[in-house]
């Protein structure tokens, strides 16, 4: 949901800072339909809501926390595919999927084995 639609369900005018670390972050950790989402932070004025705020912060922390997890994945198949090693490109594709792993060796100028030509080719049929 973009600002202007909040805005517009709610009939609030609210800050950037405001609906990009508390609102959105809040909104996007829920299944909710975005009218349902604006009624209900009406309806219970959770702009005003130490728990609101709370649970953003909450959930912006698991989303920075899963970002650096993301980033640690992803130097392990690089360093596993920089070995050259068919076990090490196993590895890397049980990791990332071999769509991924092709996709960073060709970024590094890796030498693709016989399995990442043959992923290549069935891909394209």
């Amino acid at each position: 949901m973009l600002q202007h639609e909040f805005e517009a369900l709610t009939g609030m005018s609210v800050e950037d800072t405001e609906f990009n670390q508390v609102i959105n972050p809040m909104y996007m950790s829920t299944d909710l339909d975005k009218q349902v989402f604006c009624k209900e932070w009406k309806k219970h004025n959770l702009g005003n809501s130490e728990v609101a705020k709370a649970m953003s912060d909450r959930v912006n922390e698991q989303r920075m926390a899963i970002d650096g997890l993301k980033k640690q994945l992803d130097s392990v198949v690089r360093f596993l595919l920089s070995r050259g090693e068919p076990a090490c490109d196993k590895q890397a594709i049980k990791i990332a999927g071999h769509k991924e792993c092709i996709s960073i060796k060709m970024q590094q100028n890796y030498e693709l084995s016989e399995d990442d030509r043959a992923f290549i080719i069935e891909m394209c049929r």
